[in-house]
């Protein structure tokens, strides 16, 4: 599937906004947007309004010019276009020809992650909090803990008897020593690991469902000390012999 016409707009608004060093909470209260509304739009899963890309440029400083508008200045009428020359590029639709050109992925092409992939930083303020903390702790080779709410695991593989003994939430501990087991796969709904619980399970969190992470860190080693000169080194040592 294609890229959408309003991907270079949003990858515009994500570069504009990362230069600033804006995250989500930021620039939604400067645009005065609902901030879980702002991180669907960004992310493609829902389209942009025209009250939303005015209060959004308007935030940012983005003027029409950067949006490939032009608006209206008087009613002198426009001079007739020249004949263009016959091996002329097709002009750009929607007259977005002043944006850069929008990656060719995007979250309907199976990306996990908000935003055009091009686009992606790791950390990215813009993107999936859960799936970027728990990929850092299997990277870093922290143990992880997370909790899910069960209301939402219901067909998650996770066996029916755990959901049961565990409400509202389910704590999951990943220590580092089993990662390898493990075997994290990241999907746009949700996070797959193996379990070991009366047996071993495949199992898929949904991102919704995850609630609270912590990773353990392992301390930094202690520095030694630094070793001492020993002013014996390098000499000869005398030796004592008796003379007759």
């Amino acid at each position: 599937m294609g890229s959408r016409p309003s991907a270079p707009l949003l990858k515009l608004i994500l570069q504009t906004a990362r230069k600033k060093g804006w995250n989500t909470a930021t620039l939604a209260n400067a645009a005065k947007l609902d901030r879980s509304r702002l991180k669907s739009v960004l992310a493609g899963r829902e389209p942009m309004t025209v009250d939303e890309l005015i209060q959004l440029s308007g935030a940012m400083d983005i003027s029409a010019a950067d949006l490939g508008i032009q608006l209206p200045t008087d009613n002198t009428p426009e001079p007739e276009p020249e004949p263009e020359p016959a091996d002329a590029p097709a002009p750009t639709p929607l007259g977005l020809a002043a944006l850069p050109t929008a990656s060719a992925s995007d979250p309907e092409d199976g990306a996990a992650e908000d935003g055009p992939a091009e686009d992606k930083a790791f950390p990215d303020p813009f993107g999936n909090h859960a799936e970027q903390i728990i990929q850092l702790g299997f990277m870093l080779g922290c143990d992880i803990f997370f909790t899910a709410q069960t209301d939402q695991l219901s067909g998650s593989g996770v066996p029916s008897a755990v959901i049961e003994r565990f409400q509202p939430s389910l704590p999951i501990r990943l220590e580092s020593a089993f990662h390898r087991h493990n075997a994290p796969e990241y999907f746009p709904e949700g996070l797959q690991v193996r379990l070991s619980f009366d047996s071993v399970y495949t199992c898929l969190f949904p991102w919704t469902a995850i609630k609270q992470i912590t990773l353990f860190p392992t301390p930094p080693a202690s520095p030694g000390p630094e070793p001492k000169d020993d002013p014996s080194a390098g000499r000869k040592v005398s030796h004592l012999r008796l003379i007759e």
